[in-house]
């Protein structure tokens, strides 16, 4: 994807859940690996803003920490050497119901 005209991507190993909640098994306080085998990683061509926290370029891994029952916070730390670039509070919503529409006019 772009942003601003720059790449911007998220890579993610979905993992296989099996029936478990892998969220409700997540203890307060301790940061979780999002994603199977490989860490979750961004790389940006563009710097980014979530809400006031700015995030430069650059290449990053992603993990999530458990900060109370019901709060959660994405961590960026730097590809490199791991170190926390940011912490940015995530907040749930409902996720809005999309439409899809087929275009069978092309094939």
């Amino acid at each position: 994807m772009t942003v601003a005209g720059k790449a911007v991507s998220i890579e993610y190993g979905r993992p296989s859940l099996k029936g478990r909640d892998m969220l409700g098994q997540a203890q307060v306080g301790q940061a979780w690996r999002m994603g199977a085998d490989a860490a979750t990683s961004l790389k940006t061509d563009a710097d980014l803003t979530f809400g006031t926290v700015a995030v430069p370029k650059g290449e990053y891994i992603l993990t999530a920490t458990k900060v109370s029952a019901e709060t959660w916070q994405l961590n960026v730390l730097s590809k490199a050497d791991r170190s926390k670039v940011a912490e940015v509070p995530l907040t749930a919503a409902p996720c809005p119901k999309r439409r899809v529409v087929l275009d069978r006019t092309h094939g």
